[in-house]
Parts: structure tokens; C-alpha cells; sequence
């Protein structure tokens, strides 16, 4: 089941979407008062060229299509796909599944276009290990 995230939520605006508004209002404050003291003409322009970067930045997140996919674990258990981008022990990859890309991560160095099998899903990653069975794709 598919739902449309709200415009105030946490799906749309994490930590740095919020940290970048904040910088710029703060920015705008600071230019602001920089005009009003020394009446610089300059420092009305950007305080102009800050704020309507700022509001275009709130209209396009605004307009993001950004929909939360439920997804049970079992899905995606044992399922076979490509490796995208090399993955490390420890440094995670990226994987394709069924038309979707996720990030994963495996005990093991499997490089990019060899076939993989998931193992288990925690969170956004899947654990995965190469699928012996199935040759490289070319």
C-alpha cells in the first residue's frame, strides 16, 4: 500500500533539509540588519537573492513526490538481483532487485554486475551474499 507523505513530515524533511533552511533564514536575518545599519544597497540584494532561494527551496521539497512503500522483510527474502556498485565488509553497496535499488551490505566482496541473493533486510539495507549459482551478468 502506497500513502503520499504529508508536507510537514519527518520523510521530507530530515536533519539537513532543515539544517540548509535554517542557515539561510538566519543568513537573511543577518543581511537584513547588515541593511538596515548600513543602508548598502548590496545587502538588500542579498538578502532578496537568500530569501527567494529559500522559498524556492521549501516549494520544490514541498513538491516532491515522495510516497512510503510498506514492504514486508519476507519479500525481498531470497530474492535475486545485480550488484550496482562494488560492495565491501563494512562499506555498503548498491543493489537491484526487482526493478527497486537498495543499498546492501555483505560479509564478502561482490563486485559490480555479479548476481547476488538476499539474505535479510534491517532497515534500509539488505544483507546479501553472491549467488553462486547464477553466473555474472555481461
Amino acid at each position: 500500500m502506497e500513502n503520499r507523505v504529508p508536507f510537514f513530515s519527518k520523510n521530507r524533511w530530515g536533519p539537513g533539509s532543515i539544517l540548509v533552511i535554517m542557515i539561510l533564514v538566519l543568513l537573511d536575518l543577518l543581511f537584513l540588519l547588515l541593511y538596515f545599519e548600513y543602508q548598502y544597497r548590496t545587502f538588500l540584494a542579498l538578502f532578496i537573492i537568500v530569501l527567494l532561494s529559500a522559498i524556492i527551496i521549501i516549494i520544490v521539497k514541498g513538491a516532491e513526490n515522495i510516497t512510503i512503500v510498506d514492504k514486508n522483510d519476507s519479500d525481498l527474502i531470497n530474492d535475486e538481483g545485480v550488484v550496482m556498485m562494488r560492495i565491501e565488509p563494512g562499506k555498503p553497496g548498491v543493489v537491484k532487485i526487482k526493478n527497486e535499488v537498495w543499498s546492501a551490505m555483505s560479509d564478502e566482496i561482490i563486485e559490480e554486475n555479479e548476481r547476488i541473493i538476499v539474505l535479510r533486510r534491517e532497515g534500509l539495507y539488505l544483507f546479501v551474499k553472491k549467488n553462486k549459482l547464477k553466473s555474472e551478468i555481461k
